[in-house]
Parts: structure tokens; sequence; C-alpha cells
């Protein structure tokens, strides 16, 4: 994914915080995010790089690219995730965990109804009809998701709980309380079998097996795309390294600070948590200097070498991103982003390209990637979860071994 950079700085934590969440709930377009933060206040004044940064080295490098490779697995579980998007919404008889509810519910304490914060949404007198939740999301407890299971369609139950502050509002942690449930209706989603008449139904596609190889391809691409963008952005941070600096100018601190600390309450905020719990203040600051610092050194490059964006770039980057950016046309892309920030966007790109182009790319594994740059413990994880192997780990620690007692 490539959208505005400044949101990879939000990714790992979006990533985990999304895995806890039903895919209903996490899936937030960044046009949507965009929306709902709201542009900063601050304008940002013309300044030149030059005053404030002097570059070092920023070609020649040696730039590692996580080395392409889409599996079977990869493209079946692409596969799953299409089709599970023309899953049929199916009325089941008996309340199963993963199962959807249609249900009103009323909280109360000590018999009286009481305003909740349901994941930082203020349900005033705790009671909603028509309320659509999955069980095993706990999305109004998991005492209250214990219970539902076996229910059916009509029936009605009083459920007492412990309200949780994460789920109710911390004014409401650990207050004894009761909820009362009508259950309109409980149903699931029925995901097609993969077959030459599904394909033919749903794709542009003839058969599966036509259907696969499609999909092999495009996940290679974006796949590819993804890494090459990450090396950029690796590359980046190497010129970064070496430029040396006097300063920056405090409007462009001061408004990136803003637009990092708005994304970062946006998603605290959909999560019920405080911002400080996704990143510290110290972690923020070093993030938004970073930023500022990355953001000096490509216009200071871009002025070095001469390199301009030029129209027809604009264009290609414009008509080849709106998807990652969650827009579906170049005037709805700046509803939602100024114009501005996309041609800074789609510069940083082109400067990345240019670094990339006059150094050395290293392919290594998605596993020794993730040991070198995550660490060794993350990666150790990723064992457990079975996403990596571990003879493929260990063989990459040996490596660094013998790398340290070269050095030595």
């Amino acid at each position: 994914m490539k959208k505005i950079s400044i949101w990879l700085l939000c990714l790992a934590m979006v990533v985990s915080l999304a895995a806890c969440s039903s895919s209903e709930e996490a899936d937030t377009t960044a046009a949507e995010t965009e929306e709902t933060v709201g542009e900063t206040d601050t304008e940002v004044a013309d300044y030149d790089a030059a005053d404030y940064v002097t570059l070092g080295a920023y070609t020649g490098f040696e730039v590692d690219k996580v080395a392409t490779e889409v599996t079977e697995d990869d493209v079946a579980e692409e596969i799953e995730m299409e089709m599970e998007e023309n899953a049929a919404e199916t009325d089941v008889e008996e309340a199963e965990d993963s199962d959807y509810l249609d249900i009103d519910y009323q909280v109360l304490v000590d018999g009286e109804a009481v305003d909740i914060e349901n994941y930082g949404e203020t349900i005033e007198g705790g009671s909603e009809e028509g309320r659509s939740i999955m069980i095993g999301f706990a999305e109004l407890g998991t005492e209250l998701d214990e219970a539902l299971i076996g229910v059916k369609a009509g029936d009605t139950l009083s459920v007492d709980i412990t309200m949780d502050g994460d789920v109710f509002g911390e004014d409401l942690d650990g207050v004894e309380a009761t909820i009362e449930v009508t259950v309109n209706r409980v149903y699931t989603y029925v995901t097609p079998d993969l077959t030459d008449e599904y394909v033919q139904e749903y794709t542009d596609y003839d058969t599966v097996e036509e259907y696969r190889a499609a999909v092999q391809e495009s996940l290679e691409t974006s796949t590819e795309e993804s890494n090459l963008y990450e090396a950029g952005e690796l590359a980046l941070g190497l010129a970064v390294a070496e430029a040396t600096f006097s300063g920056y100018p405090e409007d462009l601190y001061e408004s990136t600070y803003q637009e990092l600390d708005d994304i970062y309450s946006y998603y605290a905020e959909m999560f019920g948590m405080d911002r400080t719990d996704l990143i510290s203040d110290d972690d923020l600051e070093t993030a938004v200097e970073n930023e500022v610092y990355t953001l000096l050194v490509i216009q200071a490059i871009a002025e070095a070498e001469g390199l301009e964006l030029t129209e027809e770039e604009y264009q290609e980057y414009v008509e080849t991103n709106l998807d990652e950016y969650g827009v579906e046309s170049e005037d709805e892309l700046y509803e939602y982003y100024e114009e501005d920030d996309v041609r800074a966007e789609a510069l940083r790109e082109k400067i990345a390209e240019y670094i990339l182009d006059n150094s050395t790319l290293v392919e290594i594994s998605q596993e020794e990637y993730d040991a070198k740059y995550y660490g060794e413990e993350e990666a150790e994880e990723d064992v457990e979860e079975g996403d990596i192997e571990e003879e493929s780990l260990e063989e990459f620690s040996e490596d660094e071994e013998s790398v340290g007692d070269t050095e030595e």
C-alpha cells in the first residue's frame, strides 16, 4: 500500500488493532479516515531546505528489498477473501460462535438506564434497536456473548454483567449491570463454492484455473510494488541518516505533529482507547521529527538534482494510486486530500525511485527482513504462527553472527 506516507507510521498499529476487530468495522479507507480526522489547521509556509539540511551521500547505498514471493496459500487466501464478499446472508435457527445477531438491548444499572460509551460512540440511555453484532467479537462484552450462544430469533434474555471500561466507558468500569436483550434475528454468511459457474458469475474469467492465474499475477504485481515502495522508504531513511540538520521550520513541524496526532487519536477513539495507549508523547515527537527531516531531505535532493515533478508524472501517479487513496476519481481525491499533499507524496515517490535507481537492491526473504528490522523476537512469533519456517530464521541468525564475527 502506498497512500500518503505519514500513514505508514501508523501501519503496524492499525494492523494490530484491526486484527482484534470484525472485518466490517475495521474496513476503513484512507479517504474515510481523512474525512473523520479532518484537515490540519496549520498553514505550512514555503521554506528552503538548504537553510536546514546539508546532504551527505544519497546514492550508492545497498538497500534491502523483500524478495517477491506469492505462494499457493497466498492465492487461496486472496480468493477466499474475495469470495467472502459474495457470501450469502442466511438465517440460522440457533446461534453459534461467529454467527451474527440482530438485537434490541437495554443496559440497566440498579434498574435505571445509563448512557454508555461503546468503543468511543456515545449511546444515550444505553439502548439500541436493530443492533447487529457478531458472537465472539464481544461488542457488548464477553459475558453477553457467552449468554447468546444457543439463542433463537424471538428469544428474550436478561444477563447480569460486570461492565468493562473498554467496552462501556471508563466511568462504568467494574459497575454491576444488567443487559436486557431481544433477539430479532440469527444469521450467518455462507461462502459459495469455487466452481467455474461461480467464476463466470462473479469475475471476468471463465474457469477456476484462469481465475487463480489472474489472482497470482495480480498479487505478484501488488506485492512487488509494495516491496519496492518499502525499499524506497528505507533508501530515504539512509539518505536522512547521512544528512546533517541545523533545525527545521517550526510550522512544518507543527503541521506534521498535528496530522500525526490526529491520525493516532482517530484510531484510538475507534477502539475506545487514549492516543497515549498507542504511542507515547515522546515517541510521537520522535516520529514527527523523523518525518520532518525526511521531508527536508526530499526537497534538498530534488533541488540538488533538478528533479521536478512534471504534470504528466503527477497525473500518472494519481491515476495509478486512486485505489490506494480509497477514491474513484481525481475530483473525489481532492474532496479528502489537499492537492499539495498529494503532489508532495508523488515527489516523495520520485525521489525514492531516484535513490533506488542509483543504489544496489539486495533481495532478502521476508523472515530475514523481519528479523533485521523488527527484531528476532517478532520473527520468532512468526515462526510460532506458522508464517515462516524455523529453519529459515536459524539460517539467518547464523549469518548475522558470522557477519558480527568478521567485523570483530
